[in-house]
């Protein structure tokens, strides 16, 4: 009998004209079968991980970005990023909002469920499961249409009437979950060059278009994406003002800012008196208008995007001229 070492897996598969060649080098490195497997470089082979159907994205005409969730090795999740929304899996699951008991479903070209006080909108994606009878229904994902206070009629993802002429007639029982998703402000043609970092429950979120922000997981079914506030919590100054210097050659402008106390944390700049924009060229450079302004050349403005600012808020200069 003879004695064969596996030194390795290094040689990957081997074809059946080397089966029997054991006194071949590449015969002790090598494998029959690799399945599933991925040999790494040093010679060792590990699990390959696979891929799993969960559930149609909300808009398969579109493409959408996965991104991942990790807060320890019992809590992940796959965020799927789509056109506007937000969708969260968790342990091979698409989130459902509370599961709403079906009392009745009627077979035909147009398939009406029946489930008292619903609160379902047309367009809102649904998984239907634990029907008895109409089993056909069970596992799959649908578009909600014609919607009354108790009743609405099941459209595929496409958006195409379902016709249940051909499944079995409804018996009983059944629970129907609208899919947990949140908006957002990124388009399709941005999902791929959005940059994140997670930090704990908190994944910031940033790119060139758009304000950075925070995505917050309060829960499982329990996320929000707000707004990076980089302002600081210390209100400016306000009411202050100034008196210029004597004549002299060159102009001077002045900055007032707070303090606090505790934390020694710096407003932003006092501002004075909003005056209100009554337009903006779309050009390089923009022109504003702004009707009874006080400002000179080479003063700072602060635009907010609602006018006029809070009266609070002041801006005090002083300047001297030749």
């Amino acid at each position: 009998m003879v004695t064969a070492i596996q030194r390795s897996f290094s040689g990957g598969e081997l074809s059946p004209a080397l089966y029997a060649r054991v006194d071949q080098t590449k015969y002790a490195t090598g494998l029959r079968t690799c399945r599933n497997f991925m040999v790494q470089r040093h010679g060792g082979a590990a699990n390959r991980p696979g891929t799993q159907f969960i559930a149609e994205v909300s808009d398969s005409t579109r493409a959408i970005r996965l991104i991942p969730f990790v807060f320890n090795a019992s809590q992940t999740h796959v965020l799927e990023f789509g056109h506007l929304y937000m969708r969260v899996i968790t342990d091979g699951v698409q989130g459902l909002e509370t599961l709403k008991t079906i009392t009745s479903i009627v077979r035909g070209p147009a398939t009406v469920v029946t489930i008292a006080a619903h609160g379902y909108a047309n367009g809102d994606e649904i998984a239907v499961s634990q029907v008895v009878g109409m089993t056909q229904l069970n596992g799959r994902n649908f578009k909600v249409a014609s919607v009354t206070a108790n009743t609405f009629e099941l459209e595929d993802m496409g958006g195409t009437a379902l016709d249940s002429t051909p499944y079995d007639d409804y018996v009983s029982g059944g629970k129907a979950g609208r899919v947990y998703q949140i908006a957002t402000p990124y388009v399709e043609a941005d999902l791929a060059t959005l940059q994140y970092v997670q930090s704990a429950d908190v994944v910031t979120i940033v790119h060139p278009n758009y304000a950075s922000r925070e995505l917050s997981r309060l829960g499982a079914l329990s996320w929000t994406l707000t707004e990076i506030d980089f302002e600081p919590a210390i209100d400016p100054p306000h009411g202050g003002t100034a008196v210029a210097g004597a004549a002299g050659a060159n102009v001077y402008l002045y900055r007032v800012t707070a303090i606090a106390d505790e934390t020694f944390e710096e407003s932003l700049p006092g501002r004075g008196a909003a005056f209100a924009i009554s337009a903006a060229t779309q050009a390089n450079p923009v022109t504003v208008t702004a009707v009874g302004h006080p400002f000179v050349n080479g003063d700072e403005v602060f635009i907010a995007p609602s006018l006029p600012c809070p009266p609070t808020q002041t801006y005090s200069r002083s300047r001297t001229r030749p």
